[in-house]
């Protein structure tokens, strides 16, 4: 009984040392942009400035400005389609006139970019932008790997 519970218990710890490895090999990649205006992510609004962006999980980062005075995490659940070899890593931005939303994050280790979920404020305005015929502006940020 006893070699059984030692056996089953080696196994289980086998098995989370392989999951934890895989969830390493997926989050920690980092970028950093220069932001040159003021966006939301998510529901949180932030300030122009210097960000860094780390990936904590397969489809959330962390999003972190410079000075370490403000941080949000955001879920970004949605895969995008690869991209051409070489492309920068950068961070995407709906503009829906002077309110800018961040939409996708792009980094150097990976082929594909993730989606981020849109925040009702942008929905809101997508949804009026429609009914004017009006479609957002995407906005391009070019980062570079920390």
């Amino acid at each position: 009984m006893k070699q059984k519970i030692l056996m089953m218990a080696a196994t289980v710890a086998a098995l989370m040392m392989l999951t934890m490895g895989s969830v390493n090999a997926q989050s920690g990649a980092r970028i950093k942009a220069s932001v040159p205006f003021d966006f939301a992510a998510g529901d949180t609004k932030l300030k122009a400035g210097d960000y860094l962006v780390t990936r904590i999980a397969r489809n959330a980062f962390l999003l972190r400005s410079a000075d370490l005075k403000r941080s949000v995490v955001i879920q970004a659940p949605i895969a995008i389609e690869q991209r051409p070899e070489g492309s920068p890593a950068r961070l995407v931005f709906k503009r829906y006139g002077s309110e800018n939303f961040l939409a996708q994050v792009w980094s150097d280790a990976s082929d594909e970019g993730r989606q981020v979920y849109s925040s009702k404020s942008e929905d809101r305005l997508a949804k009026q932008g429609k009914k004017n015929n009006e479609t957002a502006r995407l906005v391009e940020v070019l980062a570079h790997t920390k």
